[in-house]
Parts: C-alpha cells; structure tokens; sequence
C-alpha cells in the first residue's frame, strides 16, 4: 500500500544518520497524513516520552498541577500538551522572556523564569505553599534538588534527564 512518493514518518534505530533503508514493515514507518503541514513537527519521540511519563508513570489527574521545566524545548512542549490534555493546571520553566512566551502558546497557564533557583519559591508561591503533585524534569544539579522541596507531599518526580547519571552528580535526599 505505500508507493514512492508517499510521506513517511519513521522511528528506527541508529536513525540519526544521513542515509537509512528500511523495509516498509521494519521498525516504525507510518504514512504521513496528506493534511499534516511539514516541519510542524520533528520527533514523536518527545510526546512518547512525554505521555509515558506523565499517563503510565506519574499517573496524572485532572486538577493536578504540573511543573514542566524546559516549557519551551521539543520534551518540554510535548509534556505541556500531554498535561493540559488530561487537564492538569500546568506550570512551566523557561530561560528567556521569549521562551517563556512559546511556552505560554503551548498551553501552560503560568511560565517563570528557569535560570534561577528562585523558581522553587515561585513555585510555592504560585500553589499558595502546597507545591506540586507532578514534575516533570530533565534539568541536572541543583534544579533537580529544589524539585524535592517544590513536591507536595505524595508528589511525583519524574526525572528525564542524564547530565547527573553521566557525570556522576549527587543528589541530597533528605527531602
């Protein structure tokens, strides 16, 4: 049923490279729907990662809030949309004040500044001090220790991120 010239999105291993051949079976091909604008989107893989981790692991509820770090990256703005979808109040992070505007069109419903460690204080003042019942998270060091105080109590951590894991960072856990 696929002929040349059909659009097709593919998942594979060892893909990132400049050629791949594939069977049209093999791996992950599906057709590319005719009405869907090129370059709207790169990789399922973040809203895979996305929707695993906040359906099947986090388990989030509607009326749960989300803190999304990285609002505005590819993980970042798959996650905002996986939350809103099961209609969580969304948190994001950011860097700039021009990341944080695209993390506000993606869906979140306030975006603070990343680039601080002040963003737990935020956070708590956002939730009025009850803090959060997921994050979302693949920021290393000590952004990923202030996600332990930002937690509510029987919060989930989702962590995505591997800086700390390959470098050999350490983390308290007394919180």
């Amino acid at each position: 049923e696929v002929v040349p010239g059909d659009r097709m999105g593919v998942c594979a291993r060892n893909m990132m490279r400049r050629y791949l051949t594939l069977a049209v079976d093999e791996a992950g091909t599906v057709p590319i729907p005719h009405e869907w604008e090129a370059g709207r989107c790169s990789s399922m893989l973040p809203f895979l990662c996305a929707e695993y981790g906040l359906v099947h692991l986090a388990r989030v509820q509607p009326g749960e809030v989300v803190l999304v770090h990285g609002a505005a990256g590819g993980m970042g703005l798959a996650a905002v949309q996986v939350a809103r979808a099961m209609g969580a109040h969304v948190i994001g992070t950011a860097g700039t004040a021009d990341r944080r505007a695209v993390a506000y069109e993606a869906g979140a419903h306030e975006v603070i500044a990343s680039r601080s460690l002040g963003f737990a204080d935020d956070v708590m003042a956002l939730t009025d001090g009850r803090g959060v019942d997921v994050v979302f998270n693949s920021s290393p060091g000590e952004i990923m220790a202030q996600n332990l105080h930002v937690a509510r109590e029987f919060g989930r951590v989702v962590e995505i991120g591997k800086a700390d894991i390959y470098f050999g960072g350490v983390m308290d856990l007394r919180p």
